[in-house]
């Protein structure tokens, strides 16, 4: 701690580090003492304690409301209002009477052998009044592309994936830094949708590569750039342009991946690289814009890091710590830019605790137990000696009771209808489905509906498709 605190107080002044959470949070708060912002009303739908404590003395200055506690949106006399008021109940401590399973058709449990099957039995719930219906969907899994298929909306879900060809091209072009040539990354260079070569040259050049391994002399090559003159001058293209930026992309000079390239020359080509995604942000398509955004984003997060090694007196970078820079620049991955979602969708979450609105229906897909809770790394002695210097961690009981809190929000949401799609046989269930099924009289409990029957049984009603 001593370390972190003389290396913020050493860089403070040249604002070589970028200002943490907590910092920009007391910039705010002392900005909000000289102008008031433009805010009539805050409501938190979380109780202010359970804000950390610099941002509750952000949102003190907001003078916010709090939503209130929870209470049941369906009517009593209904299994859904029963089980609402049961767990309110057993929440302020109280023992509720144990409850029957009946089919008032209120509540549905369901499960399938396979996330396809169970995406599938899913659709016929949602094919109807998809918009007063909340989605909470922890683990998306397969849930979008079955909907799809269904002719149902996509819900839009943003899964993050580190493999999209935006982020393909940086890893290829530092591919091509290092000694001896990659013959198969030059020609996954050539032949990516995405790459800063004009197509006229590249689709040349990856024909004779492939036919004649090797670059910068002999016949093929030669013959190869006199067939990419002879293209530029039929499609009008500068064949000047063209040539230099062959030998920018293609035959600059390679290096020694144990001793490393210059930070300079990486630089460089980084810098060229995110020329190239910026002039390709004008692009009338979004989907293309938003993908080129995540290029140029992963490329000035490497250049970041390499400039902060230059800062430190580096001058080389070897092939692995750069393939290391590399991959944290690409850890976040990027979202599928044509995933969106679709009209008649459903309101999604993918956070029990983010379903703050009532709804006709609820469905809980995949009912899946959630990550460990990690304690904290410090004994307890240490955790008193943070206590003691101002850093306030709540207590891990506490951290538990909220998360409980936040799972009981979408059972309690719904007002005619709830249905849980529990994972797998096999798989642990989430800690709610055990709470649920403790609220029931033994030999009563919740009924599970077999997916699989529904979609085998011809007298069940069938999946509506638009």
């Amino acid at each position: 701690m001593r370390d972190m605190a003389a290396l913020l107080a050493a860089t403070e002044d040249t604002h070589k580090l970028a200002a943490g959470v907590g910092k920009r949070l007391a910039m705010v708060k002392s900005a909000m003492a000289v102008t008031r912002p433009r805010i009539e009303r805050l409501t938190l739908c979380e109780p202010l304690s359970h804000w950390p404590p610099a941002w509750q003395q952000v949102l003190c200055e907001l003078q916010p409301t709090e939503q209130g506690a929870l209470r049941p949106a369906a009517q009593e006399g209904t299994l859904l209002g029963d089980i609402q008021r049961a767990l309110l109940s057993q929440d302020g401590g109280a023992q509720a009477a144990q409850l029957r399973w009946r089919d008032d058709g209120s509540v549905s449990v369901m499960q399938a052998e396979t996330g396809w099957l169970a995406a599938q039995g899913l659709a016929q719930h949602l094919a109807d009044k998809a918009t007063d219906t909340v989605l909470c969907a922890p683990q998306v899994g397969v849930l979008d592309e079955v909907m799809a298929a269904a002719q149902l909306p996509r819900q839009g879900f943003k899964e993050s994936n580190g493999f999209r060809p935006a982020l393909q091209v940086l890893p290829l072009v530092l591919g091509q830094l290092w000694k001896p040539l990659d013959l198969y990354g030059l020609l996954q260079f050539l032949t990516h949708p995405i790459c800063p070569l004009p197509w006229v040259a590249r689709s040349k050049l990856a024909e004779m590569v492939a036919r004649s391994p090797g670059i910068g002399q002999g016949p093929a090559w030669d013959r190869a750039l006199a067939d990419i003159e002879t293209a530029c001058a039929a499609s009008g293209k500068d064949w000047a342009e063209v040539r230099e930026r062959i030998r920018q992309w293609i035959e600059q000079e390679r290096h020694d991946p144990v001793q490393g390239a210059p930070l300079a020359a990486v630089t460089d080509r980084l810098n060229a690289l995110a020329q190239y995604f910026q002039g390709r942000l004008r692009d009338t398509d979004p989907a293309k814009q938003i993908a080129f955004t995540s290029g140029l984003s992963q490329t000035l997060t490497l250049l970041r890091a390499l400039k902060a090694l230059a800062l430190q007196g580096e001058t080389h970078i070897a092939a692995q710590p750069l393939q290391t820079l590399l991959a944290q620049a690409t850890a976040q991955g990027t979202t599928h830019p044509l995933l969106v979602a679709q009209v008649g969708a459903c309101r999604t979450v993918t956070h029990p605790g983010a379903v703050v609105d009532e709804a006709e229906q609820v469905v809980w897909w995949q009912l899946q137990a959630p990550p460990d809770l990690a304690g904290y790394p410090w004994s307890q002695a240490e955790l008193a000696e943070l206590h003691r210097a101002g850093v306030a961690l709540p207590p891990l009981d506490d951290v538990l009771a909220r998360d409980a809190r936040a799972w009981q929000t979408p059972v309690l949401a719904a007002r005619r209808r709830l249905v849980l799609v529990l994972p797998p046989p096999g798989e642990e269930t989430h800690p709610l489905w055990l709470l649920l099924e403790s609220l029931f009289e033994k030999g009563h409990g919740p009924a599970i509906q077999a997916m699989e029957d529904s979609l085998t049984d011809q007298r069940l009603a069938p999946v509506a498709y638009r």
